[in-house]
């Protein structure tokens, strides 16, 4: 390897390695989403969480148990749900 090579090679690897530390420097990342609760109003009792809808919420629909696709399965009061009631589907199908 003759001189210029030489040169031309080690000028490169500081090249690439000023690069990569900027780079990386430069890197910041990305933003997590804060998850959703209850108070935000983006959140839908009817979609989210146990989809239990209880008097007066911010959604304005019926209070009571949601199931699959935002159906109403239950008004309010809602009794609990055990796997003897089986799977209502938006259907209205239920399966055990």
């Amino acid at each position: 390897m003759n001189r210029i090579q030489g040169i031309s090679l080690a000028a490169t690897k500081l090249v690439f390695g000023v690069s990569m530390a900027v780079g990386l420097a430069l890197h910041t990342p990305p933003a997590i989403a804060a998850p959703i609760s209850d108070d935000d109003p983006n959140w839908s009792c009817v979609d989210s969480g146990n989809r239990v809808c209880g008097p007066g919420n911010s959604n304005g629909v019926t209070a009571g148990c949601y199931g699959d696709g935002g159906v109403l399965v239950a008004v309010w009061p809602c009794e609990a749900w055990k796997p003897s009631d089986g799977y209502r589907h938006a259907d209205g199908t239920v399966s055990y």
